[in-house]
């Protein structure tokens, strides 16, 4: 073997080692999502209660964690480019905690709905950042089985969290001990960002670390705004943002009312409720999966596309099962596919969006979590102002995010959208 094929075998396991520890980070950063909005979810009941309050203040709670969560990806991106990823990173994470512990002492509800506000800003950094370090190091067709793969592994994240959260009230803790639960999260992943995750901006990663391939100037030939103008002007890349947003408020809707739904209407218990999350995130293991064995073969583009079109049928599905009184088996097998659809689109929307030039991840990113979160926090108040309703407005949500994510893909994608990654082989 000569110097030469020495340098690039070290090189490639250098990459290969680099690309293991993104992984590993990328996992608990996209936890942070998941827990900060879900894992308080059974202590609705109970912090209505405490507080005095209607459920419509106690979605007010998560209503204010999403708004965080778009804000935090604005202010996310900037500094991602100007101080690179690991800096921002860290600091975002010191404020997630600072802001959970509020959480956790809130005197009344105001209180917990501005701690709520800090903390989704501080957890849509670490979200967005995980994506961001996915375009840095990986090849564009690489992008969906990545996406696919964090999505299999973090989909156990909305199920322990409930899980987790139920055990501690029926332990005779209150809501609080969940916000002590997720601000240990929030250390675990701090330790872990400090300790395995290196600077990967693509002005400062060894070269020999960074993806081969050729880029695309134009994605970055502008700055600020510029830059999500040009990006936004990417078909592919708008139709990903809606479509990422759109669905994403179908699943928020799900999330939003389902605790609600399920322990007021239909008398089921915190632990069954929690019952219920652990079955659904089963489908999203197995979605994440099939995706990812999927897109070997088949572009991401198409499998989302058929993934809006069962979206939209299964929401009107759910409308009519509502209207006629329909069992709470058919109820929650409805509601199951709605989680599956989201799977299915998540991955591989994102990995077209994030399909741009490396030096354009980051607002990538940020283009996405805006979008995602925006819906999400559209949808929290409404679903609690109709959720006594014969057909709850949830089922409403997803039926109309349903069809507007098939507009999306189909009509403002088109084409665009559906070549943009060609199937990623074996």
């Amino acid at each position: 073997m000569t110097t030469i094929d020495i340098a690039a075998d070290t090189a490639t396991r250098s990459r290969a080692g680099l690309v293991r520890r993104i992984v590993v980070v990328a996992v608990f950063l996209t936890w942070l999502g998941p827990f900060t909005m879900d894992a308080y979810s059974p202590g609705f009941p109970s912090i209505a209660r405490e507080f005095g309050v209607g459920d419509w203040a106690v979605q007010l709670t998560l209503t204010a964690s999403l708004a965080g969560l778009v804000l935090g990806q604005l202010l996310g991106a900037p500094l991602a480019d100007r101080f690179g990823r690991r800096g921002p990173l860290i600091g975002s994470l010191v404020v997630f905690l600072i802001a959970t512990l509020a959480c956790a002492l809130a005197p009344h509800i105001a209180f917990l709905i501005v701690a709520r506000l800090f903390q989704g800003v501080a957890a849509a950094i670490g979200v967005s950042t995980s994506r961001t370090l996915g375009r840095d190091v990986l090849e564009r067709r690489r992008l969906a089985p990545f996406f696919s793969q964090l999505a299999a592994i973090t989909s156990i994240a909305p199920v322990v969290g409930p899980l987790v959260g139920s055990a501690l009230m029926n332990a005779g803790g209150s809501w609080r001990w969940i916000f002590a639960m997720i601000g240990a999260l929030g250390f675990v992943v701090l330790v872990v960002v400090v300790l395995a995750l290196p600077e990967t901006h693509p002005d400062r990663i060894d070269r020999s670390l960074a993806p081969a391939e050729r880029e695309v100037p134009s994605d970055v030939s502008t700055g600020g705004h510029g830059k999500v103008r040009t990006l936004l002007g990417q078909r592919a890349v708008l139709a990903s943002a809606l479509a990422i947003g759109l669905s994403s408020g179908a699943l928020l809707s799900y999330l939003a009312g389902t605790s609600i739904l399920l322990q007021d209407r239909y008398g089921l218990s915190a632990t069954q409720y929690a019952v219920v999350f652990a079955l659904n995130a089963v489908g999203l293991l197995i979605a994440a999966q099939v995706n990812a064995r999927l897109v070997r073969r088949i572009r991401p583009g198409v499998v989302a596309t058929a993934a809006a079109g069962a979206l939209a049928a299964d929401g009107l599905a759910l409308v009519v099962a509502f209207a006629a009184a329909a069992p709470l088996g058919v109820i929650l097998g409805m509601l199951a596919v709605v989680v599956m659809c989201a799977g299915f689109l998540g991955s591989n929307v994102i990995a077209i969006g994030m399909s741009v030039d490396r030096h354009a991840g980051s607002t990538a990113s940020a283009i996405l979590g805006v979008a995602q979160y925006s819906f999400g926090a559209l949808s929290a108040p409404l679903v609690g102002l109709g959720a006594a309703a014969v057909v709850p407005s949830q089922a409403w949500l997803v039926a109309g995010y349903g069809a507007a994510t098939v507009v999306a893909v189909v009509v403002v994608g088109g084409r665009a959208f559906r070549d943009r990654l060609a199937p990623s082989g074996r």
